[in-house]
């Protein structure tokens, strides 16, 4: 008799490389089972990973334990698995407290069982047992946004819908470059709101910066739409008129989550701190308010070392410290070789 295959899953604050596996292994028909704590099926972690890999709710059968107690871990799962012997599993033992790691890992370290682990940040999955080795699996499924954003409990709105069709941004942005983006040079933007049309009073105001921003990423990248968006609403519950939070660019890139803020002037040395403040703590409350793990960005066309004078430095160790992974500024825009993808590796 044939045993069943299952894929054991280790629920924890991370659900992203569970989601993975899930996905990179969904041709081989496997059985699944999680083995979770309370505190993360109150969260409500398992169900997220069941609705992005389109399981039905609560069809995965769940192991329930302790996470801070190996002998109460080993005990439950002799409890819950009186067929082990019957059965062959992969265990992606990539997240959980470090009590569940070694009593989960002791467990299924049986003959036919195969224990495997995703680094974090990495496209690769990496063999613990039995053959404990260098040799690397490369992970092929690639998250797009609604995957990634789902995977976490969070819902998105945004508007993809341009306000003007991607050669007048392109051509806009590159006039404006030829001006060295001296705000002052530019009437359309000086004056935006004198324009004719709601439209162009948005689009000159700003907007047209953050499209100019989702288009290049998104040619240079070679992302598709369901990678990118514009004008990102974030929801953690998608029944509320009330968004928690919205950011001008937000995109999946070989499974890793990408913002961007995107502010065309950051104003003048009297206020050009206090902005920056504000960039700066939203970026860095995106882990803390809703666990993602993200690569942040502020892209502007204010020269920062510029206008910002003796406040720069300070400027720049807060966002060290906020995890912000770097400010592009109009110097890097203006360089002849400026490419997206050289920051985005």
């Amino acid at each position: 008799m044939a045993k069943n295959k299952i894929l054991v899953s280790v629920i924890s604050e991370h659900t992203i490389p569970n989601l993975l596996l899930i996905k990179e292994y969904s041709n081989k028909d496997l059985q699944q089972l999680f083995i979770s704590t309370i505190d993360m099926e109150n969260q409500g972690r398992s169900l997220w990973i069941e609705r992005v890999a389109k399981f039905e709710d609560n069809s995965v059968q769940r192991i329930i334990v302790d996470p801070n107690n190996n002998k109460l871990i080993t005990a439950k799962l002799k409890e819950e698995l009186p067929d082990f012997e019957q059965n062959n599993y992969i265990v992606n033992l990539t997240c959980g407290t470090k009590p569940m790691t070694l009593a989960i890992f002791d467990f299924f370290k049986e003959p036919n069982n195969k224990i495997v682990y995703i680094p974090i940040g990495k496209n690769l999955i990496e063999e613990l047992y039995p053959n404990l080795s260098d040799t690397e699996a490369i992970i092929k499924y690639r998250l797009n946004l609604k995957e990634y954003l789902h995977g976490y409990g969070l819902y998105f709105q945004s508007n993809n819908n341009l306000l003007h069709n991607e050669n007048e941004t392109f051509n806009f942005f590159y006039r404006f470059k030829n001006k060295k983006f001296s705000f002052h040079r530019e009437n359309r933007i000086l004056y935006s709101h004198q324009e004719d049309t709601a439209i162009d009073r948005t689009y000159y105001s700003g907007r047209w910066f953050e499209e100019y921003v989702y288009l290049k990423i998104k040619k240079e990248l070679k992302l598709s739409e369901e990678d990118i968006s514009i004008e990102v609403k974030i929801y953690r519950d998608p029944q509320s008129p009330q968004n928690d939070n919205e950011f001008d660019v937000m995109f999946t890139k070989d499974n890793s989550l990408y913002v961007v803020e995107c502010k065309a002037s950051i104003g003048s040395k009297t206020t050009i701190k206090d902005k920056m403040d504000d960039y700066l703590y939203k970026l860095g409350a995106i882990t803390k308010d809703f666990g993602l793990r993200t690569n942040s960005y502020i892209f502007t066309l204010t020269n920062l070392k510029n206008i910002a004078g003796n406040k720069y430095e300070n400027l720049e160790k807060k966002r060290k410290i906020l995890g912000i992974k770097r400010t592009i500024d109009a110097n890097d825009f203006l360089q002849e070789d400026f490419s997206f993808i050289n920051f985005f590796k």
